[in-house]
């Protein structure tokens, strides 16, 4: 069994997933499932597909590790291993991603639950922003805000980036 990773990207209506081979970064699979990312059921479902289709394609492989893009990371400027106390503050900031956020954790809780000793990480789009010049992260925020620590995020970084 080769050695694999696993790569999640929970959009706001649609899973994409590449499954690499761990030292040579081949590719042995991609997919992608549509969603309705507006209800709780509707995540949940379209995680356990992820799951069993994932399972139907693997031949010859053992998921070694999982990462996940997340698009709010708020002040998170470098990748980090998903651990129970990320995720509460993932949930926390939930509400300030209600498009993507939601689906994103179903994603990591479905993962958990099949695999619970597989290391899951998060990669976040909010790094991508982090060396913003200060005037673009002031400018368009009113400065009583800004003296309270609030600061403009960009979103979709990686995929800029990339």
């Amino acid at each position: 069994m080769q050695p694999s990773i696993l790569a999640v990207n929970g959009g706001s209506s649609s899973i994409r997933l590449a499954l690499y081979e761990s030292a040579s970064q081949r590719l042995l699979l991609s997919g992608l499932i549509a969603c309705d990312g507006t209800s709780p059921a509707s995540i949940g479902v379209a995680a356990e597909q992820l799951i069993s289709w994932l399972e139907s394609k693997r031949t010859g492989s053992t998921i070694v590790a999982a990462g996940h893009r997340i698009v709010q990371g708020m002040t998170h400027t470098a990748p980090a291993r998903i651990t129970p106390q990320l995720l509460d503050g993932l949930r926390r900031v939930a509400p300030f991603d209600a498009e993507h956020m939601p689906l994103e954790l179903a994603l990591i809780d479905s993962i958990q639950r099949h695999y619970p000793q597989l290391p899951q990480f998060a990669c976040f789009d909010t790094a991508f922003h982090r060396d913003l010049p200060q005037v673009a992260r002031l400018l368009p925020i009113p400065r009583r805000y800004a003296a309270q620590g609030v600061r403009r995020y960009g979103f979709h970084g990686l995929s800029y980036s990339y």
